[in-house]
């Protein structure tokens, strides 16, 4: 599949986009390795279901990196990134970089507003591809 697919998943069940079924190799199942952004709170790690192995980008030492070097670090390492920068999508080319991106919308990064929002992030981390955008908004 070439190109970036972005999606929106609603509160509303009748407005969610489904993800298409993807190819099996694709799939991860009980080691997808995912990295938050250094813009969400670390303790968000509670939050993600036991399949997950996730870790912050403080925690790797790569704080302060510009979206590109980072892009480019965790895709060699990670499955997918959560972050909260709207303007990951429009900054970089995503296309060269083959990671998944939940970009979590709230309405700030502090933790009671973007835990509402876990659920349905557990739920698309189950299913993303390298390559996708998939917005999960907290509210």
């Amino acid at each position: 599949m070439d190109g970036i697919v972005s999606a929106r998943l609603h509160s509303s069940p009748h407005d969610v986009v489904r993800i298409p079924t993807v190819p099996q190799h694709w799939k991860i199942q009980n080691n997808m390795h995912v990295l938050l952004d250094e813009n969400l709170d670390w303790r968000l790690v509670r939050y993600f279901d036991a399949d997950f192995q996730v870790t912050t980008v403080s925690r790797q030492g790569w704080q302060g990196m510009r979206n590109g070097e980072l892009l480019e670090r965790a895709a060699a390492a990670f499955d997918a990134l959560g972050t909260m920068d709207r303007g990951i999508e429009h900054q970089q080319n995503l296309r060269k970089h083959m990671i998944g991106i939940i970009l979590i919308s709230a309405r700030s990064n502090r933790i009671e507003d973007i835990r509402p929002a876990m659920l349905r992030v557990n739920e698309v981390l189950r299913e993303i591809q390298p390559g996708y955008v998939i917005h999960v908004p907290a509210s």
